[in-house]
């Protein structure tokens, strides 16, 4: 997996956040329109902010069109008051759903967390949004 630096990262992430749908926006982050510019770079940075062993985030980049874009995210945060659980977030650009991008990056995360001691692992599933090969209920 390549190594991207956090300026690059936060730009990446930043872009990666303003194509998102607006539903994938009310799926992430329960609000109606996509973030604006400003919220959506103070997202990207928190992402990549050097939280030590706390927090982890995976970006995934595609060459398209003779660029890089950032095309999926994925984010272990292990917990406070017990470092053994974590929470895992992922998000695929709606254009590059259903390509068992998001079963990979859990894999990747799974793997992350298991080498750091996580024994448990939390995520929110939302009933529209189905694995890969699966089949959405609306």
């Amino acid at each position: 997996m390549a190594s991207v630096q956090r300026s690059s990262a936060t730009s990446l992430l930043t872009e990666l956040l303003g194509r998102l749908s607006n539903r994938m926006i009310w799926l992430r982050y329960l609000l109606p329109r996509r973030l604006p510019t400003e919220a959506a770079w103070a997202e990207a940075a928190r992402m990549v902010q050097r939280r030590a062993w706390r927090h982890t985030t995976l970006v995934v980049v595609a060459q398209t069109g003779g660029r890089e874009d950032a095309i999926a995210m994925a984010e272990l945060a292990r917990g406070h008051g017990a470092p053994d659980t974590g929470e895992v977030v992922l998000v695929v650009r709606d254009d590059w759903q259903r390509r068992g991008i998001g079963g990979t990056l859990a894999g990747q995360l799974i793997r992350l967390a298991t080498l750091s001691g996580v024994t448990s692992l939390r995520a929110d599933l939302l009933p529209r949004i189905a694995p890969s090969g699966g089949r959405s209920s609306g």
